[in-house]
Formats: structure tokens, C-alpha cells, sequence
């Protein structure tokens, strides 16, 4: 019979006695695991599981961009617009130079009802960048 190896988290280990994966996440604190497991779920079209993971890799790293981006465009996708703000403020004071973020602030403001506060965002974005496209769209969607 053939006996398999494999390089394991904690050294070689053999097949038959390997733990699954889901097991190494409860026993490692390391926030990327959570994010990549809640990006996981995300295209898995679970998002209550996304988003326990997002949050504990949060929990984990408070000053996790990427992770606090997903978390933040999982509750705009969901129609759950004061959480996604939020975050979307955070991150916005963290890193006040993000388009992406500033962009998802001013649909979630515009989603919100504050159509002239998205508009000034949007209307700001473009002057820092002219060609980018998604603030474009969203203020021709909103001054028709």
C-alpha cells in the first residue's frame, strides 16, 4: 500500500492522522486565516458566516483594511447601510486616501438619503481623479 506524507501547520504528519482544516482554524488566533475563510464564505454566498469570520479577524488585527472593506461592502450589499457606514467611516479616517472607500461611503450616504453629502464626496473623488469610472457612474445616477 502507499503511505502518504504532507507539510502540516505543526511539521510532517501523516494522512490518516491529519486534522481538517476547520479544526486549524479554531486552534490559530491569526486574523488572515478569519479573513480568507470570511472571503471564503463570501463567494460561498453565506454572509452570516462571512461576516462572524470578518469580525473575529477584526477582533483579531483592529487595523485590518482589507478585512474591515469586506466587512463594510457585505453590509452595503445587504441593505444594512448605518453598519456598513460605520465602518466605511473608520476606514475612511484610516486611510482618507482609499477611492474604494470613499466611493462605497458616498452610495451608502446616497442609500442613507444623504444625496448632497454623496454628491460632495463623489464630486471630490473625481477632482483627485478625473477617470474614475465608479464615482463617474454613481453621480450621473444621482444628478438626473
Amino acid at each position: 500500500g502507499f503511505c502518504f506524507v504532507f507539510q502540516a501547520e505543526d511539521g510532517i504528519r501523516d494522512l490518516v492522522r491529519s486534522r481538517r482544516l476547520g479544526e486549524v482554524y479554531k486552534r490559530q488566533d491569526c486574523a488572515d486565516l478569519y479573513y480568507y475563510r470570511g472571503l471564503y464564505w463570501q463567494l460561498g454566498n453565506d454572509p452570516q458566516k462571512s461576516r462572524a469570520d470578518l469580525l473575529v479577524a477584526l477582533a483579531l488585527d483592529n487595523h485590518f483594511h482589507s478585512a474591515a472593506h469586506a466587512l463594510a461592502a457585505l453590509y452595503l450589499g445587504s441593505g444594512e447601510l448605518a453598519e456598513a457606514l460605520d465602518w466605511l467611516r473608520l476606514l475612511n479616517d484610516e486611510k482618507p486616501d482609499d477611492l474604494d472607500v470613499q466611493n462605497n461611503l458616498a452610495a451608502c450616504e446616497a442609500g442613507l438619503g444623504n444625496t448632497e453629502r454623496a454628491v460632495e464626496i463623489w464630486n471630490a473623488i473625481l477632482k483627485i481623479a478625473p477617470n474614475y469610472e465608479l464615482a463617474r457612474k454613481n453621480l450621473e445616477r444621482y444628478q438626473r
